[in-house]
């Protein structure tokens, strides 16, 4: 087993302070150093006050007050801020990056227990009385060094998980890609041929009782986009009675695409009766043997429609730009074959991106667990 100290009798601890800040850089101010600074941002402000609480490189800084509590900083020089606690160690006592990934690893526990309603504080008294495993600096050393060595390894393997999302992504555009290629057909129709494009209505002003908040769904872009399902059931506004006159109202099974914002260009099929906005598209009186298909062609086109540059700040694609996209046509029983072609493929990919998600997750959690072992006396001899 073995001994340990607590926290206050291996560091000093001091609490950060308000300063006047300045935003100038010159060689007499110092940096002022808040919660983006911990986070491996640059500094962008600095102060010329001389009544601050220092930090040296050498210091460990800890949020502890806010939604950030408990963010650990090091290696930084400067002002500290007046959410952040100052931790100076005994360096002939403690390695610096032993104690942070102590303190990383019981942050969770801390974080759990934080006081304050509106805004969380961290309870410092307790973390100044948490026990750390005390051995010798050679040893911390080597406790240190192998948990980085492990970390680098578990970097590496959720490196190659992330990659393989990558490609995976790459891999459902390819086959939307092929399976709508020009060259591959005998025939063109414009979508204006196939169907009537409208835009959705939102009753204005927004958020006004006489019209919101009623039993009536009304889907607006963050419906469509919130996951990558082909169909929608789910919608998070409602509107009343009064209402429907200002908006457009949708049978289930419409083929939807979105119409504005950075998220434009995601098309969607309504398996509920609803309202929508105007940043959503419906194709109305669409043959339902075609809905599969055209859903899919779209899908093969949301990049290229977000390229689309109107010369407006906010990207939008008007009823004209959707009418006139020019879409492969085929008959009703190819359109189901080359449906259910992507689909099937969809589906071996979503099973791969499944299991490296599942993996993902378990490689997340090991650094608690290499963490654990590293304080239980297990990670080394």
């Amino acid at each position: 087993m073995w001994n340990s100290v607590k926290l206050r009798e291996i560091c000093e601890f001091k609490k950060g302070k308000k300063v006047k800040v300045i935003k100038t850089k010159s060689i007499r101010v110092v940096p002022y150093l808040l919660i983006d600074t911990l986070r491996g941002e640059q500094p962008n402000f600095y102060t010329e006050d001389n009544n601050y609480t220092e930090a040296k490189e050498s210091d460990v800084l800890v949020v502890c007050d806010g939604a950030n509590s408990g963010l650990i900083g090091t290696g930084l020089r400067g002002a500290v801020g007046s959410t952040i606690a100052r931790l100076r160690l005994d360096e002939k006592k403690i390695n610096k990056y032993y104690f942070c990934y102590f303190l990383k690893l019981n942050f969770s526990n801390l974080n759990a227990d934080v006081r304050g309603a509106a805004i969380p504080h961290l309870k410092l008294e307790k973390m100044m009385n948490l026990e750390i495993p005390g051995v010798s600096l050679k040893s911390q050393n080597l406790v240190v060094e192998e948990i980085e060595t492990q970390f680098a390894r578990l970097d590496t393997a959720i490196k190659s998980l992330e990659t393989i999302n990558v490609k995976l992504d790459f891999y459902r555009q390819t086959v939307l890609l092929d399976a709508f290629k020009m060259k591959n057909y005998k025939e063109t129709k414009r979508i204006a041929e196939l169907c009537d494009v409208v835009r959705g209505g939102s009753p204005r002003p927004a958020g006004d009782v006489r019209y919101y908040g009623g039993d009536i769904p009304f889907l607006k872009v963050a419906d469509l986009t919130r996951n990558r399902e082909k169909y929608l059931s789910s919608f998070e506004y409602t509107i009343k009675e009064a209402g429907l006159k200002k908006t457009r109202k949708i049978s289930p099974n419409t083929l939807l695409l979105t119409n504005s914002g950075a998220t434009l260009g995601v098309p969607k099929i309504s398996k509920i009766e609803a309202t929508m906005n105007d940043g959503i598209a419906a194709f109305l009186n669409l043959d339902t043997r075609s809905i599969d298909y055209l859903y899919y062609f779209l899908l093969s086109r949301t990049k290229r429609l977000r390229n689309i540059n109107q010369g407006a700040a906010q990207p939008n694609l008007n009823t004209a730009i959707i009418k006139n996209l020019i879409v492969p046509y085929c008959n009703f029983e190819k359109q189901r074959k080359i449906a259910s072609k992507i689909e099937s493929r969809f589906s071996i990919i979503d099973k791969i991106e499944e299991t490296v998600n599942i993996a993902l997750v378990k490689a997340k959690k090991l650094r608690t667990s290499i963490l654990k072992a590293a304080f239980e006396g297990k990670l080394v001899n």
